[in-house]
């Protein structure tokens, strides 16, 4: 065997490597795109516990406010001046952000390769 045929072997080596390997990139690339979908969706599923949570904050901050203002006892959340604070609101949101993130990413990531793949 000479140079040429033993370079033309390892060509063929590598190319057929390199064709089992682009298969099952893809098939892992899918499988993640679908884990990724299936997470952002069980996300959004978290977020009527966040919203009730929300809702306590809420109402224990009226209750803070009555304790502070004895006058005000009649009052509404809305006319009472309050507000949940940003970090807090972004705690309790959270489960949209990151169901639309994973959502997103899963269907590119699945798009992408099928479009690929035909």
């Amino acid at each position: 065997m000479n140079i040429i045929d033993k370079i033309i072997k390892v060509y063929e080596i590598v190319g057929q490597t390199k064709q089992d390997t682009e298969r099952t990139t893809n098939i892992l690339i899918i499988f993640f795109g679908i884990a990724f979908l299936i997470i952002g969706i069980a996300s959004f599923f978290l977020y009527p516990k966040q919203k009730r949570k929300m809702i306590q904050y809420k109402k224990e901050q009226l209750e803070e406010y009555y304790i502070n203002h004895p006058k005000n006892k009649g009052c509404s959340y809305e006319a009472s001046g309050l507000f949940v604070p940003g970090w807090q609101r972004m705690k309790y949101n959270i489960p949209i952000f990151v169901g639309m993130t994973f959502c997103i990413i899963g269907v590119f990531m699945i798009v992408a390769k099928i479009s690929n793949i035909f």
